[in-house]
C-alpha cells in the first residue's frame, strides 16, 4: 500500500509544478519543470498590452527554461499588444493565441529557418494574421529569402502577411504547407524550385496581387485550393511533363482560365485530361516547334469529360448534360459536328495538329434528336470510293480509320453519296449517330 501511495505522490509532482502559472519580467508562464520548459499563457487578471519582447529563456528559483510555446489564448483579446517579439526557442502556437489582437501592428523575429518550422494550430493564432508585417533584427522584411538550411514550409507560417511583396523559396525546401502564403496580398509572384514535390491546401490562397507563377518540374501534387482567389495572374508555367496531381477542379478556382498555361512540349494531352488543368482554354507547349493546343469552351449546365492516348493527336470527350438539359450543339473550329456525337455522348476528334476551339452548348429539356434506323443505310465500294447509300440530305456522314484518323467529313446531299478514300483497310462509318465498320 505504502508503494502504491508513493508512486501515486511522484506521478503528481511534474503536474502539481505545472499548475499555476508564474510571472517573470511582466509575462505570466507554464513551466514544466520536468523537462525545464516553459510556455507563455495568458495573465490571469487583465490584458497584454504594448510591445511584448517574449525571450528564448527564463529564469526562475535558481533554475533555467527554455520558452518553446505560447499557449492557447494566451494574447486572445490583446487590442492594446502594438508588437511582439518571439524567439526562435518557440516551436509552437496555439489556438487563438492572437485572436482579436487588433492593435498588433508587427511581428520581430531572429531567424527564418525556426520561424518556418513553427506549429500553428489554427490560422488566427498566427500573429501575423493580425500584424500584416514581420521584422528580422529591426527591419522589415519585404523580400523574403528562405534559406537552403530549411526543408518544408509550416502550415500557416506567413498566413495573412500582406507586406511581402517577394519570395525566394530555397532549393531544400520540399514541401510548402497549407495556408502557409495565404492572403498575401503584396507577393506579384512566386518560383517554386525543383526541390519542392507538394503544394497544400489554400497554400497561396487569395494572393490577388500575383501576376505569375513558375511551379517546378518535381511538384507532384497540389492540393484544393491552392491558387483559389488569386485573380490578377496573367500566366503560369507548370514544369513537370506530368501533370501534379490535383484532387478537384477548384485548384485554381476564380481566375480567369483564358490566361496561357505554359507546360512541357509534349504534355499537352496530359494536361487537358487532367484534373484541376483541364479548365485552362489556353496550353502552350514549351521548347516545342510551336504551340498547338485545344481551348474548349463549354457552357454551364454540363462537363466535358476527355480520355487520352497519348500515342494519338486524337481525344475521344464524353458530352455530359447536368439533369433537365441535352447537348444541343458541338463545333470544331467553328465548323458543326454534332452529328458525329454517338448515343452514348462520345466524340472523338481528327488529329490536334494545329490551334484548334470547341465550343459547346447545352439546352434545357429533352433531346429532340431523331432517331436512326439502322437498316436504312447501305455501304459499298468501288475502285477508289466509299458508296453510302440510303441517307437523307443534311445527315453528317464522317469517315475513321481504325486508329481514330479523320478521313473524311461530309454532309449528304441525298440519297446516295460517294466519299473518295485512298487507302484500302477497314473504316468506321458515322451516319449522324448511326456507326457502322466497313471493310474496303
Amino acid at each position: 500500500m505504502k508503494k502504491q501511495l508513493l508512486l501515486f505522490v511522484v506521478i503528481l509532482l511534474p503536474m502539481v509544478a505545472m499548475a499555476d502559472p508564474v510571472e517573470i519580467d511582466g509575462i505570466y508562464y507554464n513551466l514544466v519543470s520536468k523537462v525545464k520548459q516553459a510556455e507563455v499563457t495568458k495573465k490571469p487578471s487583465g490584458k497584454y498590452s504594448g510591445s511584448i519582447v517574449i525571450p528564448s529563456v527564463v529564469t526562475y528559483n535558481g533554475e533555467e527554461y527554455s520558452v518553446t510555446s505560447i499557449g492557447d489564448d494566451a494574447f486572445q483579446d490583446c487590442s492594446g499588444l502594438t508588437s511582439v517579439t518571439i524567439p526562435n526557442s518557440v516551436t509552437s502556437i496555439g489556438g487563438y493565441a492572437f485572436y482579436d489582437c487588433s492593435g498588433l501592428t508587427s511581428v520581430h523575429i531572429t531567424d527564418i529557418e525556426a520561424w518556418c518550422n513553427i506549429s500553428f494550430k489554427y490560422g488566427v493564432s498566427n500573429p501575423l494574421y493580425w500584424a500584416h508585417h514581420i521584422f528580422m533584427n529591426g527591419s522589415e522584411i519585404t523580400h523574403l529569402d528562405i534559406p537552403n538550411s530549411v526543408t518544408r514550409i509550416s502550415r500557416l507560417a506567413f498566413y495573412g502577411c500582406s507586406g511581402l511583396t517577394s519570395v525566394i523559396i530555397g532549393n531544400s525546401v520540399k514541401s510548402i504547407g497549407g495556408w502557409a502564403f495565404a492572403d498575401c496580398t503584396g507577393l506579384t509572384s512566386i518560383t517554386i524550385p525543383n526541390s519542392v514535390t507538394s503544394i497544400g491546401y489554400g497554400a497561396f490562397h487569395d494572393c490577388s496581387g500575383l501576376t505569375s507563377i513558375s511551379i517546378g518540374e518535381n511538384v507532384a501534387s497540389i492540393d484544393q485550393e491552392a491558387f483559389w482567389g488569386c485573380t490578377g495572374l496573367t500566366l503560369i508555367e507548370s514544369f513537370n511533363p506530368n501533370p501534379p496531381q490535383c484532387p478537384l477542379d477548384n485548384t485554381f478556382g476564380k481566375i480567369d482560365f483564358t490566361i496561357p498555361l505554359y507546360i512541357p512540349s509534349g504534355s499537352y494531352l496530359k494536361y487537358k485530361a487532367a484534373v484541376g488543368w483541364r479548365q485552362f482554354v489556353v496550353m502552350r507547349e514549351m521548347g516545342g516547334d510551336s504551340d498547338v493546343y485545344l481551348s474548349i469552351y463549354d457552357g454551364s449546365h454540363g462537363n466535358v469529360n476527355i480520355k487520352v492516348d497519348e500515342n494519338n493527336p486524337c481525344m475521344t470527350l464524353k458530352f455530359e448534360p447536368d439533369n433537365g438539359w441535352h447537348l444541343y450543339s458541338v463545333k470544331l473550329n467553328d465548323e458543326d459536328v454534332t452529328a458525329e456525337v454517338g448515343q452514348d455522348g462520345k466524340y472523338t476528334t481528327p488529329a490536334i495538329n494545329t490551334n484548334s476551339k470547341l465550343t459547346v452548348v447545352y439546352a434545357q429539356g429533352a433531346s429532340s434528336a431523331p432517331s436512326i434506323n439502322a437498316n436504312r443505310i447501305d455501304l459499298s465500294s468501288n475502285d477508289n470510293e466509299l458508296i453510302v447509300s440510303g441517307t437523307t440530305g443534311g445527315e453528317r456522314i464522317a469517315v475513321y480509320t481504325m486508329n481514330g484518323v479523320c478521313v473524311s467529313n461530309t454532309v449528304a446531299t441525298g440519297k446516295q453519296t460517294t466519299i473518295p478514300l485512298a487507302t484500302r483497310q477497314t473504316y468506321i462509318v458515322k451516319v449522324n449517330d448511326l456507326v457502322m465498320k466497313y471493310c474496303y
